[in-house]
Parts: C-alpha cells; sequence; structure tokens
C-alpha cells in the first residue's frame, strides 16, 4: 500500500486557545534500566566472605 489519507478529528467543542499547555523540556524521560554488567559479589558467595 502506498500513500494515504489520515483524518484528525479532535470534536465539535474543541478550542485550541483553551487547551492545557505543556512546556516542552519540563518532562525528563524515564532512565534506561540496565543489568549490573560487573557482579558485586562473586556467585556463592556472601559480602562478609566477599570481603
Amino acid at each position: 500500500m502506498v500513500g494515504g489519507v489520515v483524518y484528525l478529528s479532535r470534536g465539535r467543542n474543541y478550542n485550541y486557545r483553551t487547551r492545557p499547555q505543556y512546556p516542552l523540556m519540563l518532562w525528563e524521560p524515564a532512565a534506561p534500566v540496565h543489568p549490573k554488567l560487573i557482579q558485586e559479589i562473586p556467585e556463592g558467595l556472601t559480602k562478609d566472605e566477599a570481603l
């Protein structure tokens, strides 16, 4: 399929002057969650045994 038409309807009573205003960069994107690449403690040991 090539091309197309998109119809956007905001409703009969939509008024752009009274819409909520969101400042552009006041929100902060969520930080990505990455798994730890380096283990603090080797597997099979407790914290006391690793020290």
